[in-house]
């Protein structure tokens, strides 16, 4: 087993992707992530490096999407999902898309990475923690988190 990290490539990996009304679908082999966006909005807001995929032969096994946060200031990216196939978690594949994330935003510029997750996804937690993240609004449902990339 071998894994390979790569950017999202429209031209070979359409398989992935599922448009629906307002909601995006990343299809991994073991399961869907999905994004609350629309088609023109998913474009709009993905950066050019917004999907990174893990491979384990030609089967996705995960994936990061990021891009604009549009409540905030140019200098933000949201993270608007992660995922990695459950007989593949544990083995530093999600901190490596994670850092897929960080290396775009030190390259543009980019000064707050944030996310959202719920309270009770204990792996999620922990990995973003591990990662750097901090949490910075907290509700029943909800749970915000931030890292800062670089200071001014």
């Amino acid at each position: 087993m071998k894994i390979q990290i790569r950017k999202f490539d429209e031209t070979k990996d359409t398989r992935i992707l599922e448009y629906q009304p307002n909601r995006i679908i990343i299809d991994t082999t073991g399961g869907k992530m999905s994004s609350s966006f629309n088609q023109s909005d998913f474009h709009k807001i993905l950066t050019s490096d917004g999907i990174w995929i893990a491979l384990d032969e030609d089967k996705i096994i995960g994936a990061v999407l990021f891009g604009k946060y549009a409540r905030e200031n140019p200098t933000c990216i949201a993270i608007y999902g992660i995922r990695v196939d459950e007989p593949y978690r544990r083995r530093g594949i999600g901190g490596i898309l994670l850092q897929k994330v960080d290396m775009y935003a030190r390259r543009e510029g980019i000064d707050l990475i944030i996310l959202h997750t719920k309270p009770d996804n204990i792996a999620s937690l922990t990995l973003f923690k591990k990662a750097g993240y901090i949490i910075t609004e907290n509700s029943s449902d909800k749970l915000k988190l931030i890292k800062k990339v670089r200071t001014r």
